[in-house]
């Protein structure tokens, strides 16, 4: 199973949605791509929102924090790696505290790449320090986690799955991720202007998940340029990081537009859309099959 549970999609100031985080799930292992801040809480919720749904997901039980052990971080913007540090307390707090030594249980594996890395040790560790669990000792990023970082293209090998990081071009150090997984594919472009280069080497994975703005200033792609795009690639392509008020639910049948902003979020059962365009927004708390 190649599945992408949807905990957040929204943009850096959404009111309606989460921060973007996608929670791969790779048979029986989960990789999270992107971290922010109230993860745990994003997962609650999710599994309420399925329940409520009488949707029967097999698993969803599984889909806790305790059980993730991958992560993946594109950059160091507080919307989608504010819940790194999360991440570390949650280990140190919930299941390391009463170990005789330091990382009593296996450390999680942060993917990143050596830049994006550099970024988050300089926002974190004057927070992750120390610890009075650990009296007199100064911790590193390294105590916390089991850090991974391939260059860019390079691919890292998890056994499971494969994972490599490609170009974006943000505001900061990022990256995306393509990950495969029993022959098939993802591609998480990450916050990134359009680059046609870096989406024709990554357009052939059999989903996309890609930035979408209104503007191109902070280092977004717009919809404008994404509806140039082929159709077939737009056909495959989910977008997120689009503004509340840009996003509709789909033209009905008879002609009549959607409805946009909080109705379109409370309508469950509509594809949502880029106001204007064909380019279909990631629904939160969904999932969506890679076949």
């Amino acid at each position: 199973m190649f599945r992408v549970h949807v905990l957040g999609m929204g943009n850096f100031f959404t009111e309606r949605y989460n921060h973007p985080s996608f929670l791969l799930e790779l048979g029986k292992s989960f990789l999270l791509l992107d971290a922010p801040a109230n993860l745990p809480k994003m997962l609650r919720c999710y599994q309420k929102t399925l329940w409520c749904r009488r949707q029967p997901v097999e698993g969803i039980d599984r889909l806790v924090m305790g059980n993730l052990h991958r992560y993946a971080i594109t950059h160091d913007h507080i919307d989608h790696a504010g819940g790194v540090e999360t991440v570390a307390f949650w280990k140190f707090y919930k299941e390391w505290r009463h170990s005789k030594r330091l990382g009593g249980k296996p450390r999680p594996k942060l993917v990143t790449t050596p830049e994006v890395l550099s970024d988050l040790e300089k926002q974190l560790m004057h927070k992750l320090r120390t610890s009075e669990c650990y009296p007199g000792k100064e911790l590193k990023l390294t105590d916390y986690f089991e850090v991974k970082t391939p260059e860019l293209n390079e691919t890292y090998d998890e056994g499971l799955f494969t994972i490599t990081p490609t170009p974006a071009n943000h505001a900061i150090s990022a990256c995306g991720f393509y990950v495969e997984h029993m022959g098939k594919s993802l591609w998480y472009s990450g916050d990134t202007r359009l680059d046609r280069h870096v989406f024709a080497e990554n357009s052939d994975a059999d989903m996309i998940i890609y930035d979408c703005s209104n503007i191109r200033a902070g280092g977004h792609a717009t919809a404008e340029e994404l509806m140039k795009l082929p159709e077939d690639i737009r056909e495959k392509m989910r977008v997120y990081h689009v503004p509340d008020d840009m996003i509709e639910r789909r033209r009905r049948p008879d002609g009549k537009d959607g409805a946009k902003g909080s109705q379109a979020a409370a309508d469950d059962s509509k594809d949502l859309i880029v106001a204007g365009t064909d380019l279909k927004v990631l629904k939160q708390y969904e999932f969506y099959d890679i076949e």
